[in-house]
């Protein structure tokens, strides 16, 4: 079955009628600074279970998902198929080949990226992994990306982008990272979504 119809099917998806264009650049990187480095990861971090995948960042999760207008679920899904949720996953591209380092504490990824932005290396960082071309193109220091609801907020705003250039959500899924087996990245986030939903059934948090 295709898998844009198959999702859809259930429940993962739906018009992009009702979906908004993101703001200008420079309001979306105001929304980075004040929304994101408002929501406090300690803070959350009380409030939710403790296990890997449904991570301390999911207030950060639904925050960027309402903003940019994408399915909390699905950017989610992204998140566990790019990093599981490690905040501090930097991966270095070469010859269309990723390279994962880690795991690495904060310390040990901020050196890391510091040291890849000096070389001008290409490279993923942080809970989503965004690419540095999105750095360079928006004059951005790397480290800002290690915290991760800035980071899940810039994964939402990709994502959009995404979703307004090919105006189909699951296609824009397959090009979040790039990939060139972009019906292999669709499958891995779908994948990831039922994964996670094992994980809500099994906390009674399914919605």
């Amino acid at each position: 079955m295709h898998l844009h119809r198959h999702l859809l099917r259930r429940g993962y998806g739906g018009p992009l009628g009702a979906f908004s264009r993101p703001k200008s650049r420079r309001s979306t990187w105001f929304c980075l600074a004040v929304v994101c480095l408002g929501v406090l990861p300690d803070s959350v971090a009380a409030e939710m279970p403790p296990d890997r995948f449904w991570y301390v960042n999911h207030s950060c999760v639904v925050a960027a998902a309402n903003r940019y207008a994408v399915t909390v679920q699905i950017l989610e899904a992204i998140i566990l198929v790019e990093s599981e949720g490690d905040p501090h996953a930097v991966n270095v591209n070469r010859d269309g080949k990723g390279d994962r380092r880690g795991p690495l504490s904060f310390k040990q990824a901020t050196d890391l990226v510091a040291e890849l932005w000096k070389a001008g290396a290409n490279f993923d960082v942080g809970i989503a992994q965004i690419n540095s071309v999105h750095m360079r193109q928006y004059k951005i220091d790397p480290v800002h990306f290690l915290d991760p609801c800035i980071n899940i907020q810039w994964a939402a705003f990709v994502l959009r982008q995404k979703i307004n250039e090919y105006q189909e959500t699951w296609t824009a899924v397959g090009r979040y990272n790039g990939s060139r087996n972009i019906a292999g990245y669709s499958w891995k986030v779908y994948r990831a979504l039922e994964r996670l939903a094992g994980i809500r059934r099994a906390r009674g948090l399914l919605r």
